[in-house]
């Protein structure tokens, strides 16, 4: 009797009590268990990066979201367990006496009457979420918005998908589920964790400042005493961040006082020595980071205790002493490569503050390599590297041909006294280099090092390691250079009529001959080295001017190349070069000296013409706009059918703008016209193999070769898809296997230049989710496969139909229709470019992808003008991408949650 009496049909006081108790202690328990038993499995897997701002949440790591998956599924089972036994959704008597009482009223019309039912749908979409699948938490979530809609829960559901949308870089819908729950009922108790998500969200937008607040209001809402002290760290990096160093060196104070975790002391302490402001007793700290040093437990530490002193030492301007402590840290960082990239790049940083390029350039190269491809700033460091990188090169061009042009003017005595002084020094390093290694100390700063070529230890083994990559091993003769010449610097090298038998090339730098094998001796090699003297100096003079914007280095560097080489090629440029430093340090004296220089030495040249007209960039400017119209109006023409048109434009191009950039696109439309014409075959073929010779690197040039392909393959012209009848042949072939008839109408929305369009805008109509693809870029069969793979694990509840449709002959579209309106098929496109197996296949390919209603892919079928449609699907359509909630959700309360049948 009492089990019949508690049956979930029945709803009664009884059964509603039996049912609760049931689920609360007995399956919710459970699940709830294992929940939280996987929450501390990923927050005990958590690795922090201390170097850089912390994870609000355990849970943003995503690597370790699938640690606990095995307690999730378990959690996940024992929730729908619990919904399916133990849900009450029928309704009791209702009593009549109570009907003017509006809390029972309320209560009276719910939807669900066990009131753990609600908590298993909150534990499923917590573990959806920390197995990372945050789609299905999403829809979970949303189902406890929509059916628990005037409970508290429904601010809980609400900040969970703030917290999934803000995981999956959604920011926008996050913000706005946040402001949506921010309501004038919102519960005081989730005032905390609401702060929380608001300052998470802002961190992952990279908006620090704006956050703090946020951070602040999570720390004073916070009773658990680790969570705080996260934030509080996680505080003071921000206020570090936003250069507000008081408060960040009170807040990581206040973390030490919170007796933190060894690791977040340790680093908390190195962060106060960054934010140091010489208020405080800075030798005190210094002596405490020296004893750390003894300490055994903190070797592998040791490189960032000594990053701390030399921060401490450069905030005392103590620069000679920071510099030595952060090569230290260097020397001492073997597993912290985050740690060796910021000793590095603080190195670099400094000699780059003083204009010391070439001391800087080794450790914005090591900075580059050690640190990830993930670290913030991490492209500029090596875009830097590269810069002085190349610096450095000039530089060993120089000091290299210097040196051999020097060592060429002794007499063979002089020589070999010289030389022998050379080899005696490299014994010397030799020796002092092996007794440092043997007592560990750093060779990278060994005294007696010198900039001349053959003193320098570094400059002399790269030069070696340079001359057997390029030569291999050669004998030494008196004329073995005549056989192959070497550009020492450039890589270039250019072969002789004579040839020698390749012997060994002396590669000892302890005798005699491996230094005079080098020397140029004949008036050919001289020249040849100077050459490479001043083109390194004109480098120099570019780098230090385009890169470096240092216009005083730039200067000296070309002022070198016109007073050594006054006849070299590189003159004009390097005039102009001075022309534009003198401008930009607003020397207007000085600036034009060398703008008369040019005029009056180089009269002919392209800077002389532009100097000399204020009026010629503008000029230019209008030409390049006069060749783009001309273009637009050949292309129009070519698709209308009007030959006259494009051949005409094409001579009026050709005569008038011979160097214009567009030519080859002018080429390629004349031999379409010419491929029209079925008996110019071979004119055709002419002009497109033309087009590929003088232009192998153009667009248009891919699409001769595609061409060409095709009429070695013996295929007629009008099979190629590139004249207008033949396009137009596919368009009638593409709408008849459509089963559309030809699009005409032209009584669309206004577009943007208050023409009508041809697109119209109607959020009701049946619409498509279209893929252009590059013809023969995908397996057409396989794709299909995890499209429908895809939609069948993701959509049960809809059915999509997919086709393939030749759109050009480079383009293949991908249709899937079935989508009512414009919110189905937007929710559609955000999952599907968010399926990993289907990433996998797109990842490597240029596509395309959109939304498009029915009657709207018939005009652009008919029309063929894709770019007209980009431009009302980016004023209509675009702007709705961010504001689609699931359109694929089920509302009768007797199915499943969507959370199920949007799997997403």
């Amino acid at each position: 009797m009492i089990v019949a009496g508690c049956s979930t049909s029945r709803n009664t006081r009884l059964s509603r009590t039996y049912h609760e108790m049931t689920s609360r202690y007995n399956v919710f328990f459970n699940g709830n268990e294992a929940f939280q038993k996987g929450v501390k499995r990923i927050e005990d897997g958590l690795q922090d990066d201390y170097s850089q701002i912390l994870p609000l949440f355990p849970y943003s790591v995503h690597s370790n979201l699938g640690k606990s998956d095995k307690e999730m599924d378990y959690a996940i089972e024992k929730a729908k367990k619990l919904i399916k036994k133990h849900s009450i959704r029928s309704k009791p008597k209702f009593k009549s006496t109570r009907s003017n009482d509006k809390a029972y009223v309320e209560w009276f019309r719910q939807e669900e009457f066990n009131s753990m039912v609600k908590e298993a749908y909150m534990l499923m979409g917590k573990a959806h979420f920390y197995k990372g699948e945050f789609l299905e938490s999403i829809g979970i979530f949303n189902y406890i918005r929509r059916h628990f809609s005037t409970q508290e829960v429904r601010y809980e559901a609400e900040l969970w998908m703030a917290r999934a949308y803000t995981e999956m870089g959604w920011y926008y819908e996050a913000e706005d589920i946040l402001k949506k729950a921010n309501d004038d009922n919102f519960p005081i108790r989730l005032t905390g964790e609401f702060a929380a998500i608001s300052a998470d969200l802002a961190l992952k937008r990279e908006q620090y400042k704006d956050a703090i607040p946020y951070l602040k209001e999570a720390i004073a809402e916070q009773k658990d005493k680790k969570i705080k002290r996260r934030y509080l760290y996680i505080l003071a990096q921000l206020y570090q961040k936003s250069e507000n160093f008081e408060n960040a060196v009170a807040t990581y104070n206040q973390v030490l006082k919170m007796s933190p975790p060894y690791e977040m002391e340790f680093n908390a302490r190195i962060r106060l020595t960054e934010v140091f402001q010489g208020k405080g007793n800075a030798e005190g700290i210094k002596k405490e980071l020296r004893k750390m040093i003894k300490d055994e437990k903190n070797q592998e530490y040791l490189d960032q205790i000594y990053y701390a002193i030399a921060n401490l030492e450069l905030s005392q301007n103590n620069v000679e002493a920071a510099i030595e402590n952060y090569e230290l840290s260097v020397e001492n960082s073997t597993k912290n490569n985050v740690q060796k990239g910021l000793s590095q790049l603080t190195l670099a940083n400094i000699y780059f503050d003083r204009g010391e390029y070439r001391l800087a350039q080794p450790h914005y190269a090591g900075a580059a390599t050690a640190f990830g491809d993930e670290y913030p700033g991490v492209r500029n460091i090596r875009n830097l590297a590269n810069v002085l990188n190349q610096m450095a090169e000039y530089f060993e061009v120089i000091e290299y041909q210097d040196s051999m042009q020097m060592v060429a003017s002794l007499t063979p005595q002089q020589q070999n006294v010289l030389i022998d002084g050379i080899i005696e020094k490299v014994k010397e390093d030799e020796k002092r280099a092996a007794e440092a290694a043997a007592k560990g100390e750093s060779i990278l700063n060994l005294p007696g090092q010198s900039d001349w070529y053959f003193y320098n230890p570094q400059l002399v083994q790269r030069g070696r390691e340079e001359f057997q990559r390029i030569w291999g091993n050669r004998k030494l003769e008196d004329n073995w250079r005549r056989s192959v010449k070497m550009d020492t610097g450039f890589g270039n090298i250019a072969q002789d009529q004579d040839t020698e038998e390749d012997t060994a090339q002396v590669m000892d730098n302890k005798t005699r001959e491996f230094y005079l094998q080098n020397i140029p001796s004949s008036e050919q090699e001289i020249k040849a080295s100077n050459n490479k003297i001043a083109m390194a100096l004109f480098g120099l003079g570019e780098v230090f001017r385009v890169n470096l914007n240092d216009y005083d280095k730039a200067i000296d560097y070309y002022n070198q190349l016109i007073s050594r080489f006054p006849k070299h090629e590189k003159i004009l440029d390097a005039y102009f070069g001075l022309y534009q430093c003198y401008e930009k340090k607003d020397d207007v004296a000085q600036a034009e000296v060398y703008k008369q220089k040019i005029i009056d030495e180089f009269p002919n040249s392209r800077y002389a013409t532009i100097l000399s007209d204020p009026d010629y960039m503008k000029k230019l400017e209008l030409a390049k706009q006069e060749q783009d119209s001309l273009y637009e109006a050949s292309y129009k023409a070519y698709m209308d059918g009007d030959f006259n048109a494009v051949t005409y434009n094409y001579r009026q191009i050709i005569e008038k703008y011979p160097d214009t950039e567009l030519k080859p696109n002018f080429m390629f439309l004349n031999a379409l016209i010419t491929g029209s014409n079925q008996d110019s075959a071979e004119v055709f073929r002419k002009q497109l193999t033309e087009l590929r010779t003088q232009y192998p690197d153009e667009r248009v040039s891919e699409q001769a070769k595609n061409i060409l392909a095709q009429l070695d393959a013996g295929k007629k012209l009008s099979g190629t898809g590139a004249t207008p009848g033949s396009l137009l042949k596919k368009r009638d072939a593409l709408l008849e296997e459509l089963g559309m008839e030809a699009f005409v109408d032209t009584t669309g929305v206004l577009n943007e230049t208050g023409e009508r369009s041809l697109y119209t805008y109607d959020e009701d109509a049946l619409y498509y989710f279209v893929m252009l693809i590059p013809s023969g870029r995908v397996n057409e069969n396989q794709f299909l496969y995890e499209v429908a793979r895809f939609n069948f694990t993701k959509f049960l509840i809809k059915d999509f139909d997919l086709s393939w449709l030749d759109y050009n002959q480079d383009t293949t579209i991908l249709i899937i229709n079935g989508f009512n309106g414009l919110d189905e098929s937007l929710w559609y496109q955000r999952t599907f470019i968010l399926d990993q197996s289907l990433y996998e296949i797109l990842s490597a390919i240029p596509y395309e992808r959109m939304v498009i209603s029915d009657r709207n892919f018939r005009a652009l079928v008919t029309t063929r003008d894709l770019k007209e449609y980009k431009r009302f699907y980016d004023r209509f359509i675009k702007p709705k991408e961010g504001t689609i909630q699931d359109p694929f959700k089920k509302d009768d309360p007797d199915n499943e949650p969507p959370g199920k049948a949007l799997n997403n």
